[in-house]
């Protein structure tokens, strides 16, 4: 990576990217964040989030602070990186089903089939759209890492994580963050 490639972890919110950014933290990788959201029974291992992103869309005069370091963005708001730099993206992805239900009991709402059902679409339609983009992009490289893939079968997701990243304390160090027990909400059949 050059001094001014930013790697930048992404996917739905609830599809875990914390624990991808604690991977990362626990591999030696700077990470940007202001700790303003705290940990919580939803994210144990905190969230690992830095407020400024959240009004990319508008201000990304905090960018520079991402320099060489890795920084937590949600996919719909990654058309907003500006194209001063060089990105690593890591793009989580996880069982729709299991994203809606994790983010209903996280805001403690419970959302009726027929909602949830056009919930499920307008994701859907929202990520297809997205890693169209993705790969058109000439300043973005990115890697698609399934969530369950890298709870249930760690080893070689986080070669791979290490290969893209070219950084070896992922495979000796990342593994710490990965903890099966906090994957709740499960739809599909996991180990």
């Amino acid at each position: 990576m050059n001094d001014k490639t930013i790697i930048v972890v992404s996917g739905l919110p609830r599809s875990g990217t914390s624990m991808m950014m604690n991977i990362l933290y626990r591999s030696g990788i700077e990470i940007l964040t202001d700790n303003y959201r705290k940990p919580d029974d939803n994210n144990p291992q905190g969230y690992f989030e830095f407020e400024p992103v959240k009004k990319i869309a508008s201000d990304v005069s905090w960018i520079y602070q991402a320099e060489n370091k890795a920084v937590k963005i949600i996919a719909q708001l990654l058309k907003y990186l500006p194209q001063t730099h060089q990105y690593k993206i890591i793009f989580m992805e996880r069982e729709i089903r299991e994203v809606i239900a994790s983010q209903q009991k996280m805001l403690g709402k419970c959302v009726d089939a027929t909602n949830t059902e056009t919930l499920k679409h307008t994701f859907l339609k929202q990520i297809e759209s997205i890693k169209t983009w993705l790969l058109h992009q000439k300043n973005i490289e990115v890697i698609f890492i399934n969530h369950n893939d890298i709870i249930y079968n760690s080893l070689p997701i986080l070669n791979k994580l290490s290969e893209f990243l070219n950084n070896e304390l992922i495979m000796q160090n990342g593994i710490k963050a990965i903890q099966p027990g906090l994957h709740r909400n499960k739809t599909v059949n996991t180990p």
